[in-house]
């Protein structure tokens, strides 16, 4: 769930609490934020919450780390998140049942651990053996998380006294214990802790004639087949380099890979019910593959090739899969929830029965594609730096939900759209001739004018809140976070045009200065426009003159040509790395411009130490750099760079 999703309504943070609250493990963390209620649609929804965490132990072994627990409510897909102070090193486990030691919670309230207790009691059957296998399983789950209550409650029992310890540190607390003064004895804790015990004992007697029960209800045990190891991705390697025939298709079923890189080549492999689960598939190449009844959950597949691919029944989600190129594959009962899909390709693709909930469209090209019963609700669709690539020339869709989407700049020329839903969107395309509304819930000049309508409402809402946070009364919880709708619309609508931009035009890198503070953060930067070089997208990656080239400098033009060529390995392509020099000037601004060719020349040797040679998968060009001393022209020549 990334942070720009997380609403006010659903944003917790324990960290001014005093005394402070330090929470002991993730685990406790996770249970904290599920056991209240989401705060956009109320709904108590344990079952199927996605959690990840985020932080880092602090550096001083003296000082208290900070880290969030992040899920999402499975009930409106809402995203939540809890903010408190840890122990050092709170990724850590304790015994099942048990979210922390034999200390009491610090952040966890008695009165929650009870009002857990009493929802769960519904769902708690007393005669567990007049359950089938699928009641049951249902009834235990409920019956384990009770206990973990009860577990945790009675670490509150302090010896020698009479009542649980005086924790609370909220009104709502402190009223809970004046008025159930009985649920805080001691024995009441006790006595309600042996009969959930003696409860999950009748379950327990119950797990064989379960196992048995499931076991012919599901039909015979799924075999795993296949790997991804080394002997049988190369098998699937010669059995591509034979035409695809005799022995040696990669086929993998009933698995899972977690943490892991994919290799990159698996044209026209066979998946089937295999989950992915935090693994890099980056630049892959799954073309032609048949990928069926899979998971692919918190992983990136940026730059992947799924160009002719069938892919059914799969669910995508939290996923990375900017770039990722969908030509020609036929998608179906897919979800891609919570994904970023910035500058996905989908021209010619058939969709039918997807979803795409609160993901990030910007920038997809759709020339084509046929999409039906498809879900975009609350959907980004529009451009935000490329409009060349945001096109729908030829693309039909049909009885697709795109409610409270947001469509700036892009190109809807030659686009069809039969009975679908509007309502609630927002921003002005940049172009609609030829655009056609047949049956849906509104005009076509009614959709247009509710565009542009909305964009203006949506970008004066942006522009008070903004004004709102720069006031110096203001607080800092005022600022709120932008609408999710592009508030950078124009306040105009644009003309209609047909005309689109060549999808090969050349691009100057996006806003990622050479100074970024890591090298992960600017490697990140660059991802994107890197693949869409690497891809022929775009003719070059160009980076703009730089004052002056000092060490950081040179070594991230270093990072961005090793990107660049192993990016442009994996497609089999040349790429294009231009840096363009200031406009020759006086001899000081021509002196510079030598300097810093002779900082670029230095990296590009260093990358040729680190590889034995410059791979041949990338052209580096010198733009405007003027007269140069003889030596560093043939200098510059036996690294192969061109000066233009």
């Amino acid at each position: 769930m990334r942070e720009r999703e997380i609403p006010d309504e659903n944003y917790i943070s324990l960290t001014a609490t005093e005394p402070r609250r330090i929470a002991q493990s993730i685990d406790e963390m996770d249970f904290a934020l599920s056991l209240r209620p989401c705060g956009i649609c109320g709904e108590y929804e344990r079952d199927m919450v996605k959690y990840n965490y985020l932080g880092s132990p602090s550096r001083d072994p003296t000082e208290d780390s900070l880290f969030s627990a992040v899920g999402q409510c499975p009930a409106c897909g809402s995203g939540r998140k809890l903010v408190c102070w840890t122990i050092r090193e709170p990724r850590v486990e304790f015994e099942r049942m048990h979210l922390i030691g034999d200390a009491p919670s610090n952040i966890i309230e008695p009165h929650e651990f009870m009002t857990e207790m009493d929802l769960l009691a519904e769902r708690l059957d007393p005669t567990p053996s007049r359950l089938g296998w699928y009641a049951f399983r249902l009834s235990l789950r409920a019956l384990e998380r009770a206990l973990t209550c009860s577990n945790e409650l009675r670490k509150f029992i302090v010896d020698g006294q009479a009542e649980l310890l005086a924790n609370e540190y909220t009104e709502e607390g402190r009223a809970h214990r004046a008025a159930n003064s009985e649920r805080y004895l001691a024995a009441s804790v006790n006595a309600h802790h042996e009969h959930l015990l003696a409860l999950y004992e009748t379950h327990l007697a119950e797990i064989p004639r379960i196992r048995e029960e499931a076991s012919r209800a599901q039909g015979p045990r799924k075999i795993p087949a296949g790997s991804l190891d080394r002997a049988d991705v190369e098998a699937h390697g010669r059995w591509l380099d034979r035409g695809m025939t005799g022995e040696g298709r990669l086929t993998l079923k009933h698995q899972k890979f977690d943490g892991r890189r994919v290799p990159a080549r698996l044209d026209y492999s066979d998946w089937q019910d295999i989950t992915l689960e935090k693994v890099t598939l980056s630049y892959g190449r799954l073309t032609g593959a048949s990928i069926k009844q899979c998971t692919i959950r918190l992983s990136r597949m940026q730059g992947t090739s799924l160009i002719g691919a069938t892919v059914h029944q799969c669910s995508f989600e939290d996923s990375f899969l900017n770039i990722t190129r969908f030509e020609g594959a036929e998608v179906t009962s897919c979800t891609f929830d919570d994904c970023e899909m910035f500058r996905s390709d989908w021209r010619n693709a058939k969709v039918r029965g997807a979803t795409f909930r609160r993901s990030q469209l910007q920038d997809a090209t759709f020339d084509g594609a046929v999409f039906m019963d498809c879900c975009f609700e609350g959907n980004s669709i529009g451009t935000s730096n490329l409009p060349s690539l945001a096109t729908t020339a030829g693309a039909r869709f049909e009885d697709c939900d795109f409610r409270a989407t947001g469509w700036r700049d892009r190109d809807l020329s030659g686009a069809t759209f039969i009975r679908c839903q509007f309502a609630g969107s927002a921003y002005m395309p940049r172009a609609w001739e030829g655009l056609v509304l047949e049956d849906c819930d509104m005009s076509r000049e009614d959709f247009l004018h509710m565009l542009w309508e909305n964009g203006e409402k949506l970008r004066e809402e942006a522009a008070a809140k903004e004004a709102a946070a720069t006031e110096p009364a203001a607080s800092p919880s005022a600022a709120k976070e932008e609408p999710r709708l592009d508030p950078s619309a124009p306040s105009t609508p644009p003309a209609a045009s047909s005309a689109a931009p060549s999808r090969s035009s050349s691009t100057s890198a996006p806003e990622t200065p050479m100074s970024l503070s890591s090298d992960r953060e600017f490697a990140e930067s660059i991802a994107d426009v890197v693949a869409l070089v690497a891809r022929g997208d775009l003719a070059a990656f160009e980076i703009p003159g730089q004052t002056t080239v000092e060490a950081v400098g040179q070594r991230r033009f270093q990072q961005t040509y090793e990107a660049l060529a192993e990016a442009a390995r994996a497609q089999q392509r040349t790429a294009v790395l231009r840096w363009v020099f200031d406009a020759p000037g006086s001899p000081a601004a021509q002196a510079r411009s030598v300097r810093n060719a002779e900082r670029l020349a230095a990296a590009l040797e260093d990358a040729a130490k680190t590889s034995g040679a410059l791979p041949p998968t990338v052209r580096v060009q010198f733009a405007k750099l003027g007269p140069i001393p003889a030596a560093l022209q043939a200098r510059l020549a036996a690294l192969g760079v061109e000066v233009l």
